[in-house]
C-alpha cells in the first residue's frame, strides 16, 4: 500500500503535518487569488481616474504585483508541502507552471496584446486549480 493511500494513522508524522501545511496553504492561496482579482480592478479602475497612458505601467497595480510576487512564492512553498505530503503533486507543479506563465504574459504587455491578455485566462486557470487543491485537501481531511 502507497502512503498516499494509508490511514492516517499508520503514515508517518511527517508526511501528515507536510498534508496538513499544504491544505493550509492552498487555503490561504486560493483566498489571495479572489483578492488578486479585486487589486486587478482596482487597478484598472485606479489608472483610468489619474489618467494613465498605460495601465500596465501605472503604479495603481503596484499593489496587485506584489501579491503576484507573493503568490509565486506561495505556489513554491505548496509544492514542496505535495512533495513532502504525497499528495496533489501534479495539481501543485500546474499551479506553480501558471504562476510563472503569469509573469511571462504580463511582462509581454503591449508587443503582443493578444498574448498578454492570457494573463487574465491565466488567472482564471489558477483560481481553477486553487479551488480543485483546496476541495481536495478538504476531502482528505
Amino acid at each position: 500500500m502507497s502512503a498516499v493511500n494509508e490511514p492516517a494513522a499508520q503514515r508517518p508524522p511527517s508526511q501528515g503535518t507536510a498534508a496538513v501545511i499544504h491544505r493550509g496553504l492552498a487555503d490561504l492561496f486560493l483566498a489571495a487569488v479572489a483578492i488578486q482579482f479585486f487589486l486587478a480592478g482596482l487597478g484598472v479602475f485606479r489608472a483610468k481616474s489619474h489618467g494613465s497612458q498605460r495601465l500596465a505601467d501605472s503604479s495603481t497595480f503596484d499593489p496587485h504585483r506584489a501579491l503576484g510576487t507573493a503568490l509565486q512564492v506561495l505556489a513554491v512553498l505548496i509544492l514542496i508541502a505535495a512533495l513532502a505530503a504525497r499528495r496533489q503533486v501534479r495539481l501543485s507543479v500546474v499551479l506553480l507552471v501558471l504562476m510563472i506563465l503569469q509573469s511571462v504574459w504580463a511582462g509581454i504587455g503591449g508587443d503582443a496584446p493578444a498574448l498578454a491578455a492570457l494573463h487574465v485566462l491565466g488567472g482564471l486557470a489558477i483560481g481553477g486549480v486553487a479551488y480543485t487543491l483546496h476541495r481536495a485537501g478538504r476531502a482528505a481531511a
